[in-house]
């Protein structure tokens, strides 16, 4: 019962360090408690209290929300120091002078984006911070088609004036070349903003995103028409390698043959056509990318092993280089043992 005396807790600094690790890396609490059961061979031994290991975490949670985000300008300030083509851009309001916008990119990135810069997905992901700032990063294909991320931002919004302060940021950090093609869904204010920054810059809209708010529609059409290979038919004229002018002329004899060109999905995908269909990016390089599944794997790979919604910013800055570390040895990995 000794533990329960203020007197007689005794917790190891060295132990308090690895419950502030495994806590840091996002291990659930009763499997640090169980790692701690592990170690002392048993809660008796222990000479503190599983409230003492709670006032503990509590107080290290604090300590890391302190001056958040001066630690992650120091962060920053430390990168540049140790890598001087380390880059990074706060955007302020200048008048109150809260940050609206963080985009940094770190070394190998620019590397990456000066081989690897034709084609580029962009997208959006939440829940990945504590101010709930939404996460944006730039992503292409390496020689060995493995996703690699060029940069990086969280930004205050998603309007129209973050886009392009942060597209007009990436331009900059890139010595102002611009992608050959960049894919995105069908934000207005992000295609908005591509056009004005990235104006050499061929802007692709995602498959999924294009035919997804049709799906259900289009499901209904192909139970209901007559003809039972019209799906077939219709994604094979998607797929198939022909030009503008020939996917055209195949696509109004199909609509037409079946009966289906007053349908509102088809009159929609028709109207999108130049923003989705590989017959207009013929003679591209895509990457063999139709879609933004690499922006949003990528994404789920930082939310399933570094970061969440109650990571810091200077930490989740950390975590983010942690992960293209972890990138780019298993890239490295694959590249040698081929």
């Amino acid at each position: 019962m000794t533990r329960y005396m203020h007197a007689h807790k005794n917790m190891e600094e060295g132990m308090c360090d690895i419950f502030n690790i495994m806590t840091r890396n996002g291990i659930p609490h009763q499997a640090a408690l169980n790692m701690m059961v592990d170690l002392y061979d048993g809660r008796h031994m222990w000479g503190f209290t599983e409230k003492d290991i709670k006032n503990m975490k509590a107080e290290k949670v604090r300590e890391e929300r302190d001056d958040d985000l001066n630690k992650l300008l120091q962060f920053f300030r430390e990168c540049k120091e140790n890598k001087e083509h380390f880059y990074w851009n706060v955007d302020a309001d200048p008048k109150t002078g809260v940050v609206r916008n963080i985009f940094w990119s770190h070394v190998s990135q620019r590397a990456e984006y000066r081989d690897f810069e034709d084609v580029i997905t962009f997208d959006t992901t939440h829940k990945t911070n504590s101010r709930h700032m939404p996460l944006t990063m730039f992503v292409g294909a390496n020689n060995n088609l493995n996703n690699v991320t060029f940069g990086q931002a969280l930004i205050g919004d998603e309007s129209t004036k973050s886009f392009r302060w942060l597209f007009e940021t990436f331009k900059s950090c890139m010595g102002g070349r611009q992608p050959h093609v960049i894919l995105t869904d069908e934000d207005p204010a992000m295609r908005q903003a591509i056009k004005v920054v990235f104006d050499k810059t061929h802007h692709r809209n995602c498959r999924w995103h294009i035919l997804r708010p049709w799906e259900f529609e289009l499901d209904q059409l192909y139970t209901q028409h007559k003809d039972m290979k019209l799906k077939e038919k219709l994604e094979s004229l998607i797929n198939y390698p022909l030009g503008p002018m020939q996917f055209e002329v195949e696509w109004n004899r199909l609509v037409d043959e079946c009966g289906i060109a007053e349908h509102p999905a088809i009159k929609a995908l028709w109207e999108k056509r130049e923003r989705w269909i590989s017959a207009y990016f013929k003679g591209m390089y895509c990457g063999r990318m139709t879609s933004t599944q690499r922006s949003e794997s990528q994404n789920m790979v930082l939310k399933d092993g570094y970061v969440n919604e109650s990571t810091n910013l200077h930490m989740f800055a950390k975590r983010m280089l942690d992960s293209l570390q972890h990138a780019d040895d298993m890239d490295a990995g694959e590249t040698h043992f081929a």
